[in-house]
């Protein structure tokens, strides 16, 4: 059911005697954050925030109710221009669907982008909602090359740390992961929206370690793989892991493994060599047989087109 924003008059009473200091409102200790621009509107910023709610709808509506409310810090500017507004949302399941009036349109790229990463964030920290779609006056939010943003969740969003929130960028990355043999590569298409203050090669390293979100395509890297730093230079990516890649437990093959890396950054960047190291040591070998002294190139004989 999709739910107009008709608030009720006894809980914006709740919100504005929190905010005016009638009612506590101390630090929130539960992590929960409320997301603005800064002054020059090219990055996020957060302040901590304390919701009144605490029921799922409850607490999405109270969140939808501070995109209207300045924020405290006299520097900070809200997300969403004066000019666009919430109109409704839906939940389903724990899929959240915010509709907005047709302004929304009229953002300015860099902004907008910010802004998708700001509400998605911001929704994600409630209970009960793990995803989000984004749609502008009922239709689905597009590109601009007119395709679907569809679902966004935090996997769509790559940042250096919670603390380092900055301008995103998105690009669709061509990822590599195992097939069922473990024998074999399959190639998978995905858009992913990453801070700037990362190398977008890093970037692809750490969505190759999160796993496939395809049907039949599995893992190459435990999911609790550690990517100590990811450096190019002069056309060569050096990617060093922690120890913990050694204690691989994943069911695929060495060159499957190494090369699920090597074709993602050769096809996602242009990179035209890699070479692996382990705590900053590359002259071990990995597993068995992989040489980490040796810097590897793309291949194409392992991968599975269908």
């Amino acid at each position: 059911m999709i739910r107009r924003l008709f608030i009720p008059l006894v809980f914006i009473c709740v919100l504005l005697l929190s905010s005016c200091g009638l009612l506590p409102n101390p630090v929130s200790e539960s992590g929960f954050f409320l997301y603005y621009l800064n002054d020059e509107l090219d990055q996020l910023e957060t302040e901590s925030y304390t919701p009144a709610a605490s029921e799922t709808e409850a607490m999405i509506a109270e969140i939808i109710l501070q995109q209207n409310t300045a924020p405290g810090d006299k520097e900070l500017r809200s997300l969403l221009p004066d000019s666009v507004s919430i109109q409704s949302y839906q939940l389903n399941g724990t899929t959240l669907t915010l509709d907005f009036s047709n302004a929304y349109n009229d953002m300015v790229i860099g902004r907008e982008m910010l802004v998708r990463g700001g509400l998605v964030r911001e929704f994600l920290q409630i209970a009960g909602v793990e995803r989000v779609i984004f749609t502008v006056s009922g239709q689905p939010l597009t590109d601009s090359y007119g395709n679907e943003i569809g679902m966004m969740s935090n996997e769509s969003f790559v940042e250096n740390s919670a603390e380092t929130i900055n301008s995103y960028q998105s690009v669709t990355m061509m990822l590599y992961f195992a097939d069922s043999t473990g024998t074999r590569l399959l190639p998978e298409s995905r858009k992913v929206y990453y801070t700037s203050s990362e190398p977008l090669e890093k970037a692809v390293v750490e969505e190759i370690t999160s796993g496939p979100r395809l049907s039949g395509h599995y893992p190459t890297y435990p999911s609790d793989s550690s990517v100590l730093s990811v450096i190019v230079q002069d056309d060569v990516c050096y990617v060093n892991f922690d120890s913990s890649v050694l204690s691989s437990t994943i069911s695929v093959s060495e060159e499957v493994q190494i090369y699920s890396i090597v074709n993602s950054l050769a096809d996602t960047c242009g990179i035209k060599q890699v070479q692996f190291s382990v705590n900053g040591d590359s002259s071990s070998v990995f597993r068995k047989d992989i040489n980490l002294g040796v810097p590897y190139i793309r291949e194409e004989s392992l991968v599975d087109r269908g």
